[in-house]
């Protein structure tokens, strides 16, 4: 309702903030995390794992859509920005 009556009298709003969803669980003693979201349709690149921690990037069209990790939060939540901006995943990879 806060923002419908500025809406009504003209005002102009400023844009809603984009949310990226995050999910995360701890099984064990390994902690799963994912920001985005990604489909069967996702290209999906590894971009660090060693067996124990691992960080994937999903993209569509180019663009990264989400990032899924295991024993690897501070990679993973760094990443909340590049996919609210909608960063090419070529930005990303070496």
């Amino acid at each position: 309702m806060k923002r419908l009556i500025p809406a009504l009298l003209g005002h102009e709003l400023a844009p809603a903030t984009a949310s990226v969803q995050y999910f995360w669980s701890d099984q064990y003693d390994v902690k799963l995390q994912a920001l985005g979201r990604t489909s069967a349709q996702s290209d999906v690149h590894t971009v660090a794992g060693n067996g124990r921690a691992f960080v994937s990037h999903y993209s569509r069209n180019g663009t990264v859509e989400g990032v899924v990790g295991a024993n690897s939060p501070r990679q993973v939540m760094t990443m909340r920005r590049t996919i609210s901006a909608g960063v090419p995943v070529s930005d990303l990879l070496d």
